[in-house]
């Protein structure tokens, strides 16, 4: 993070944008989200609109490690890294109106923490939240996070393990991650069937990148991610 200048402040914010589109001409929509910028950003040789909010607001680098998902009812869901304060944020716009919290913290751990900025984030069948994202204190850990009761829970995955995670939900919504070890560059995978969690290493040699993981409608997951000597 670059320092501040004297007499020099940069308002930085996070921003979320909605593309919609295409369009044959600039519709200028009535939203009750409090948080919605006056103006929309046009694109007039794709005929695509693109409306804004903006979701925090800081003199500092704030949001990193930013992952969005939107359920069933268009509604967004976002997880992102607080770099001044430490923490794992979320943020939705199912009420009507922009709504952020704190879901992880030194405070909610209990200890020092570090977070990197690896976070996923996926909505179940029944539009409960799953975030996984990389806690760093004494090790490297994977972190998993729902609000299947309508308080934040979180496991801690102790296998020096998490980097570049993505999380995906299956038809069953059990939860399914990908992930790094980034120390020793090597790809992971973990599973949760409802009562525990297993981890397993997919491919163990030069792998270390960004990670995506997506389920297809059979429950078949395919991954995609960085080898950094394929033929080696």
């Amino acid at each position: 993070m670059r320092p501040l200048q004297s007499e020099q402040f940069r308002s930085l914010s996070l921003v979320f944008i909605l593309i919609l589109a295409p369009l044959t001409s600039f519709i200028q929509q009535d939203s009750s989200l409090q948080e919605k910028s006056p103006f929309s950003h046009v694109n007039a040789s794709l005929d695509v609109n693109w409306d804004w909010w903006e979701i925090e607001h800081s003199t500092n680098d704030i949001a990193g490690g930013i992952s969005n998902v939107v359920d069933e009812n268009d509604n967004t869901h976002i997880v992102y890294l607080d770099n001044v304060n430490t923490a794992i944020k979320y943020a939705t716009d199912s009420s009507g109106v922009w709504v952020n919290e704190t879901i992880a913290s030194a405070s909610i751990f209990g200890s020092p923490v570090s977070f990197s900025e690896h976070n996923s984030i996926a909505i179940d069948s029944n539009g409960f939240v799953h975030i996984s994202f990389m806690e760093q204190d004494t090790m490297d850990r994977l972190v998993y996070m729902n609000n299947l009761n309508g308080t934040w829970n979180w496991t801690d995955l102790s296998c020096v393990c998490g980097g570049y995670s993505s999380i995906a939900v299956d038809s069953n919504d059990d939860i399914h991650i990908a992930h790094s070890d980034i120390s020793s560059d090597v790809v992971k995978y973990s599973y949760f069937d409802g009562t525990s969690w297993s981890t397993v290493n997919i491919d163990s040699s030069d792998s270390n990148g960004p990670i995506s993981l997506t389920l297809d409608q059979n429950d078949e997951f395919h991954l995609l991610y960085r080898k950094i000597n394929p033929g080696g």
